[in-house]
């Protein structure tokens, strides 16, 4: 009877254990996921304030460009005013020298005229009165040589005073072309200054689509990392479910053939039988305790996974990442080896991973029954995928697979749940 009851009770401890596990297990994996979607949503926020920033750096570049070809459309045109007034410039000066031919010639044609006069004296006005047939001639002839000379100085003063207007008009526009050579030159300046602000605007628009870029690649890493790990901790809860289903069933048979064995048997063998069944119980469940300690995939001793002890490089936690230059969350620890160096088994246990996984590159995944083991960017996998290891058997070659800097090891150790949990603890020396 006491055998039956230790039976009914493991099985109700079989029965209820897995749905307390699951439902702890379904916990911290819910929060795993709100983490890993809180993380890409903030990732993706930042992608959209980069695009935000490439929007108004567009706008800016374009308000520059126009900005740009107005002043190139001004200086085009000032050029153009400029050339229009050297050819004005040149024809006054064309028609000034004109001009001042013409002056010089008339000049000459009445200094001659006057010196004649002057050296005749006043022979000149004696023959005009001698040579009059009558007064009224002679005072007709008299205003008339006065009109001569008197036209010669008007024409004169006028060549002089077209002469100035033509200077004063060549001044005016020497003047104007100074100003619009002066506006032409502030303009250049300007224009140059719009250069390089455009210069400045281009390569922070280029910067921008980097940043674009490395945030879109982080985000599609994570989500792909994620998922691999989900579907790895999947398999490994089907396979626990599994194992536990058939070790309910075997249980369930073992109590049902038990309880039939008993409900036949003559009362008097029961109570004769109790103390004999009472020690059987005791040595069975002795027995099952070192069976399952035999067959248990860990025999709970730690091992230096490299070796020996090397430099830790990074820390668990949060830290700046050395590739996507960003703070992230990190799930290990870098452990500085050098390519080559020969990688241990943590402890005893199942191998659930060995292959390439992008991020971790070349990583393998041992199962211990309490946690699990990772060991990630080497250069060569020793092991294969469902072989059981020995603790410090060795596994692998370290290297700088994956998303990585340079030679060493990722290390890190996670829940049966896929939750991580520091691994400095775990790298001991031997």
């Amino acid at each position: 009877m006491r055998k039956l009851i230790g039976v009914l009770l493991s099985l109700l401890i079989v029965l209820n254990l897995p749905t307390r596990v699951l439902a702890d297990e379904l916990d911290e994996a819910n929060k795993k996921l709100k983490n890993a979607n809180q993380s890409i949503n903030e990732n993706k926020e930042k992608l959209k304030e980069i695009e935000e920033k490439q929007n108004d750096v567009e706008k800016q570049l374009q308000t520059l460009d126009s900005k740009i070809n107005e002043l190139s459309s001004e200086i085009s045109q000032l050029t153009a005013e400029i050339k229009s007034a050297n050819v004005d410039i040149e024809n006054l000066a064309g028609q000034i020298d004109s001009k001042i031919k013409e002056i010089e010639g008339q000049e000459k044609v009445l200094e001659q005229r006057l010196l004649v006069m002057y050296k005749k004296g006043n022979i000149g006005f004696i023959n005009i009165i001698f040579s009059s047939n009558s007064f009224a001639d002679m005072v007709e002839k008299s205003v008339y040589v006065e009109k001569i000379i008197s036209k010669d100085k008007k024409l004169i003063t006028d060549l002089e005073n077209n002469k100035r207007q033509l200077e004063e008009s060549k001044n005016k526009l020497e003047k104007r072309k100074a100003e619009l050579e002066e506006i032409k030159l502030t303009n250049a300046t300007k224009l140059r200054e719009l250069n390089s602000q455009s210069e400045e605007k281009n390569k922070l628009m280029d910067k921008l689509e980097e940043d674009k870029e490395t945030y879109q690649k982080l985000i599609e890493q994570e989500e792909k990392d994620s998922e691999v790990l989900k579907e790895k901790i999947k398999n490994l809860e089907f396979k626990k479910a599994e194992a536990e289903a058939k070790a309910k069933a075997e249980a369930e048979a073992k109590a049902k053939a038990e309880a039939e064995a008993k409900a036949k048997a003559k009362a008097e063998a029961e109570a004769k039988a109790k103390a004999e069944e009472e020690a059987k119980a005791e040595a069975d469940a002795k027995a099952k305790e070192e069976a399952e300690a035999k067959t248990e995939v860990s025999d709970g001793k730690l091992y230096c996974v490299t070796g020996t002890l090397y430099p830790i490089t990074s820390y668990y936690g949060n830290r700046f990442h050395p590739v996507l230059n960003t703070y992230r969350f990190h799930s290990g620890i870098d452990i500085g080896v050098y390519t080559g160096t020969p990688i241990y088994a943590l402890k005893s246990g199942q191998v659930v991973y060995s292959g390439y996984m992008s991020g971790y590159g070349n990583v393998i995944m041992i199962h211990h029954g309490d946690i699990i083991s990772v060991y990630a960017h080497n250069s060569s996998l020793l092991v294969k995928e469902g072989q059981q290891v020995k603790g410090g058997q060795l596994i692998a070659k370290s290297g700088n697979s994956g998303l990585s800097t340079g030679p060493h090891l990722h290390f890190e150790i996670r829940k049966p749940n896929g939750e991580t949990i520091n691994s400095l603890p775990y790298y001991v020396r031997n």
